[in-house]
Parts: C-alpha cells; structure tokens; sequence
C-alpha cells in the first residue's frame, strides 16, 4: 500500500534568510556530541535530537553531567543552537 504523510509547512522564523545556513543544526557537532555519549554508554538518536526538542535538550543536559570536559563544551555549543532556534520561532509567532 503506497501512502503519502503530510507534512505541516515549515515555519521559519522572521527575519531567516532562506538562503543562510545559519538555521541548520551543526550536524559535525551533532554526530561528535553522540559518539561522545556513546563512549559513557548512552544511546542518543540524532534523528530524535532533530526532531524532538525536549529529547534534544534532555540529552544535552545529560551530557553536561557526566564529567566529561570535551562532551560538556560540545554539550554546551548545540545548546546554544537549541535555545536560539526555538527563541527565533517563538518570536516570530508573538
């Protein structure tokens, strides 16, 4: 059986220059980010990270407290991807 999913519209936030890439998440930081969790035996999907901003922030948060300096600034750099993101869209729907 062949279905088709719709997709709600993308929603950018105002003030985006559709074509800037600064509204992409650092994928390279994302990929060491799970490896980094691997390594202390945490299983972290990307796909969630992307897809799922509670999971996202939730697993960075872990991130921060495993004492893991490197996993920590990785950590701390896709927060502030995170945070900006969802600061810039709540923006443009007030």
């Amino acid at each position: 059986m062949n279905q088709t999913t719709a997709f709600p519209p993308v929603v950018r936030p105002a003030g985006v220059d559709e074509t800037s890439t600064e509204h992409y998440c650092p994928t390279t930081l994302l990929a060491m980010f799970t490896l980094l969790m691997a390594g202390h035996g945490c299983c972290v999907s990307a796909d969630l990270m992307l897809g799922d901003r509670h999971y996202a922030k939730w697993q960075l948060a872990l991130g921060r407290t495993l004492g893991d300096a490197e996993l920590r600034e990785v950590s701390r750099r896709l927060s502030a991807y995170f945070e900006s993101w969802r600061v810039a869209a709540m923006a443009s729907h007030s």
